[in-house]
């Protein structure tokens, strides 16, 4: 189990789990979990995403856990989510939330994404369908090794986190200062 400096935990919660992981005076580990690879029933990636964050508590000793808080059932249905899918990512931000809490993790706390995002990229307007694109842009510009649009906003959540947790590293996420 690792020891040691602060650790903060960050994860974009869906099919495609975007994760994040690093002490606050560092920059992220990322990493993808990737639910669709484990069948199409609910339940089948549920699990999947069960035995990975019961593998990852077990070998991490995480002391706070920032996730995507799920989207409220107004907005699902104006993007016109179906059921299954809000089922599923409900369901998976409970198992995450359970595991967290079963391995001890002293602070679970979901943040909205746009929150996130503005916190990397900072104060100003974001261009209604350029988020992602400019998250992933900053952790570029940052030397975090994104693979995917997932791990980005997976970043995001992990660098509000430790603007949370550790206020005096938070500039390190700011281009003038960072470091590669």
């Amino acid at each position: 189990m690792h020891r040691g400096r602060l650790l903060n935990a960050g994860f974009d919660i869906a099919t495609s789990c975007g994760c994040a992981h690093g002490a606050p005076d560092g920059k992220p580990r990322l990493w993808t979990w990737n639910l669709a690879n484990h069948g199409k029933a609910r339940t089948d990636k549920l699990a999947a995403l069960m035995r990975y964050c019961e593998r990852y508590f077990a070998t991490y000793r995480v002391d706070a856990l920032f996730y995507e808080r799920g989207l409220s059932l107004a907005a699902a249905m104006e993007i016109g989510m179906s059921d299954d899918t809000m089922a599923l990512l409900r369901g998976a931000i409970g198992v995450v939330e359970a595991c967290a809490a079963r391995a001890g993790v002293p602070r679970i706390e979901a943040v909205g994404v746009q929150e996130a995002r503005r916190h990397l990229l900072g104060p100003g307007r974001i261009p209604r369908g350029q988020g992602k694109a400019m998250v992933r842009e900053r952790c570029r510009v940052l030397g975090w090794r994104t693979a995917n649009d997932d791990e980005s906003d997976a970043a995001a959540i992990w660098s509000m986190g430790v603007g949370i947790m550790s206020p005096m590293n938070s500039y390190k996420s700011l281009p003038i200062f960072a470091t590669r």
